[in-house]
């Protein structure tokens, strides 16, 4: 017979070999290869196994970037186990040598490594795992992501650069840029569900804070401040845009992302964006207070006087880019523009000579001395509420806000006024500086007037409510709306309406305030007084359109 090696040549050169040599090549190991063994393939289906330490290598592409919380809780777990109580799981990239953890088990093959390396006891160091073949890479940086999501151990940041990651992987496998849309449904499509609102939040988070703040984002923030923060920049956007044009756009992101980078070491907001207004003030000529009252409401109603190009809403819901992007630059629509309370009360009134009135110019950094005279009982006499503006709840309360604000402005006070979603739009916080007036009930004066100006708004906010004499804490509105950033958290925490009377002094009498509103005009300047009517007059409106003073409702919905 002859050698198969002669009956491989036959075949090669084309040759019909004969039955002898056929049999022969049968029966030759491996068609011929002197080893004589198979090179290992790795399994095609899922199995389990037994591995060791240094047959599995972790995922390199991990979400989790910070150490997991309960790391020891899991290795005194499992060295009380003497091993995992369940397989890992392990795939392998094509053309690697090494096992890879699949879906999560990144920190337990650690743990199980330092326990091996502590004792060198077998039980640590052999490992059941459940193989499954490979997919794609995407297939694995989701399995991590679900898993990470299910343990609820991931922080806002890992999920946020993860989901990033995966994302530009898509795309890569894809060879195409995914819309927002077509992101979220392959994400479905592979068990990770994720609500649009979240990609967003995600997507700016990662793609225009992180390189800004890197370390605010790693001491942790929460979801809500990510979408505030948002918020801000978005309204202040459309205010660029109001007072310069959309063509410097790019002038606002490096203005703004300045700013913010500046306060990576210590993040403060409320410092943010006391620098953002005396930035944007030095760049419009409008005064800092000014630039605070038209952004918050923006911010806080949605509204401006002026149709402007902005952002998406704030949910992206059905008007957004399909695109993906969140920079403010990144989509217009048209804002529909309600007047500020100036103009839309007064524009449309008469005036003496039977032609629509003229609004009042006024400015919120102008003093009542500054204010023109002569116009001023025309106006007093017309302060009949004609507002014929949005009446929905978000709208009457952006009104209160943006009343309030000019009322304090005028007053020295606008550091006591704070925004709010719910109740009536707004919130009175303590004066920066007691008043020289705090021991007395009623008296003459500047500080006189801001006392009765300060009682006169808290009143009209709703977190105190009068019964009987004496004024009372609406503990309910209060545990609400109040935050232990303002400075009347803790006086009202330890004495109650006693505890802001030592800052404040006492509200006027009931018998003392037709007095200063009308016999003491030295007390109250005329847009002031108009301002405040105005506000009481809409404090009513949204009043009844939710219901009686005791009803939570107005202040349960937003």
């Amino acid at each position: 017979m002859q050698s198969s090696g002669y009956g491989e040549q036959k075949l090669m050169a084309g040759k019909h070999p004969t039955d002898d040599e056929i049999s022969s090549l049968l029966n030759t190991p491996h068609f011929g290869d002197e080893g004589g063994e198979l090179p290992p393939a790795d399994p095609i289906t899922v199995m389990q196994l037994v591995l060791t330490l240094e047959q599995i290598r972790p995922y390199d592409r991990n979400p989790r970037r910070e150490r997991n919380p309960r790391y020891d809780e899991i290795k005194e777990s499992i060295r009380a186990q003497r091993g995992l109580n369940t397989p890992l799981n392990v795939t392998k990239r094509p053309g690697d040598t090494l096992y890879m953890v699949e879906a999560g088990g990144n920190t337990r093959l650690q743990i199980l490594q330092e326990l091996w390396d502590e004792n060198k006891e077998d039980c640590f160091y052999r490992i059941h795992a459940q193989y499954r073949p490979w997919i794609s890479e995407s297939h694995v940086l989701t399995a991590h992501l679900v898993e990470n999501e299910l343990r609820g151990e991931v922080t806002l940041l890992d999920k946020a650069l993860g989901l990033q990651d995966l994302k530009t992987e898509l795309e890569e496998e894809a060879g195409e840029l995914l819309s927002r849309n077509e992101f979220m449904r392959r994400l479905k499509e592979v068990g990770y569900t994720v609500s649009k609102r979240q990609v967003i939040r995600m997507q700016y988070l990662a793609e225009r804070l992180y390189p800004l703040v890197p370390a605010v984002l790693q001491n942790g923030i929460a979801q809500r401040e990510i979408d505030h923060i948002r918020d801000i920049e978005k309204a202040y956007f459309k205010f660029w845009c109001h007072q310069f044009s959309e063509d410097r756009a790019e002038q606002f992101q490096l203005a703004f992302g300045d700013i913010l980078s500046q306060h990576d070491d210590a993040w403060n907001l409320d410092q943010v964006r006391a620098e953002l207004d005396q930035q944007f003030s030095e760049l419009s000529g409008l005064e800092a207070g000014q630039v605070r009252m038209e952004v918050d409401a923006l911010l806080y109603g949605g509204q401006h006087n002026t149709v402007v190009s902005a952002a998406p809403s704030s949910d992206d819901s059905e008007h957004s880019d399909d695109t993906g992007n969140t920079s403010p630059q990144s989509a217009t629509h048209t804002i529909e523009g309600a007047d500020s309370p100036t103009q839309n009360d007064f524009t449309a009134q008469s005036s003496p000579t039977g032609q629509p009135a003229s609004a009042p110019k006024t400015s919120g950094a102008q003093s009542s001395e500054q204010q023109p005279q002569s116009d001023s009982n025309t106006e007093i006499s017309q302060v009949i509420d004609q507002y014929n503006g949005p009446s929905d709840l978000k709208s009457l309360r952006a009104r209160n806000l943006i009343l309030a604000l000019q009322i304090t402005q005028r007053n020295n006070l606008s550091a006591c006024i704070h925004p709010t979603r719910v109740g009536m739009g707004f919130l009175v916080d303590l004066p920066e500086t007691p008043f020289s007036t705090c021991d007395k009930s009623y008296g003459t004066g500047a500080d006189a007037s801001r006392q009765f100006i300060w009682w006169m708004l808290m009143g009209a906010c709703e977190v105190v409510h009068g019964s009987g004499k004496a004024w009372e804490l609406s503990n309910d509105r209060a545990r609400l709306v109040l935050t232990e950033e303002m400075r009347i958290y803790e006086p009202l925490k330890q004495d109650g309406i006693q505890g802001v009377v030592k800052t404040v002094g006492l509200p006027t009498p009931l018998e003392f305030i037709p007095h200063q509103l009308l016999s003491n005009p030295q007390g109250l300047d005329d847009h002031s007084f108009r301002d405040l009517l105005l506000l009481l007059e809409n404090c009513r409106r949204l009043r009844l359109k939710v219901g009686d003073p005791g009803d939570m409702r107005l202040w349960d919905t937003a």
